[in-house]
């Protein structure tokens, strides 16, 4: 398949004129077959209001690749930031075979709430439940979606829901059955504290911190997971 490239010398001069809070919104039209890519790390999506890159109805066989993406999402009225605001997002079933690689996402605007910090409001039925920013939220996308060696950090003030998420837990759509294994160079790599009934089955030394168990099989969601 044939990629249009769009090099940091045609994209950046765009990013730099439009308004700092507003998202790069990537379009069918702008986009099909883009191939994104942003040299040196330059913090060319800082400070976006509520998502710094939005994948809209239609894009395919799209690279984002070696963007700095910081500052992105809103805060609510709590104090809290609001949930799902993400530095990559999108929310159509039509999105499809999307590749994130070797980004630096780190320090949203805002910070998720843990869960001994309650949020309560109108119909929430855990008002503990982590709301907040994301760094990729790819809700409900088609599949094929690619997410690898980036970088994804913060601080306490400036936390994650999910640092990847998508709408549903039990669902084959958005990441579905993928593997978010921590890389054996990664700083939670084996160096999580062992709770007797619920990661006592991990591989190596310890268990990881975060994320499925590295070198575990996929793990397995819906009526029919764990029975075959």
């Amino acid at each position: 398949m044939r990629l249009a490239r769009f090099l940091a010398f045609c994209f950046l001069p765009l990013l730099a004129a439009a308004p700092a809070e507003q998202p790069i919104a990537i379009t069918t039209f702008e986009c099909v077959g883009l191939y994104w890519k942003s040299p040196g790390g330059k913090a060319d999506t800082a400070g976006a209001r509520v998502h710094a890159i939005l994948l809209e109805a239609g894009v395919h066989d799209v690279v984002i690749e070696n963007c700095d993406i910081s500052g992105w999402g809103r805060i609510a009225e709590d104090g809290w930031g609001r949930d799902y605001d993400a530095a990559i997002y999108s929310k159509d079933p039509s999105v499809k075979r999307i590749i994130v690689q070797r980004n630096r996402i780190h320090h949203p605007r805002s910070n998720s709430n843990n869960w001994q910090q309650a949020r309560p409001g109108p119909g929430k039925t855990e008002p503990s439940h982590p709301e907040g920013p994301q760094a990729v939220c790819l809700w409900d996308s088609e599949g094929n979606d690619v997410i690898r060696y980036n970088t994804v950090f913060s601080d306490d003030n400036h936390q994650y829901n999910d640092i990847f998420g998508a709408g549903h837990n039990f669902s084959t759509r958005g990441f579905g059955r993928g593997m978010f294994a921590l890389a054996p160079k990664s700083p939670g790599f084996d160096a999580g504290a062992i709770i007797p009934n619920f990661n006592d089955g991990f591989v190596g030394p310890g268990p990881d911190i975060g994320a499925p168990e590295a070198g575990s099989p996929p793990m397995e969601f819906g009526v029919e997971a764990y029975r075959k």
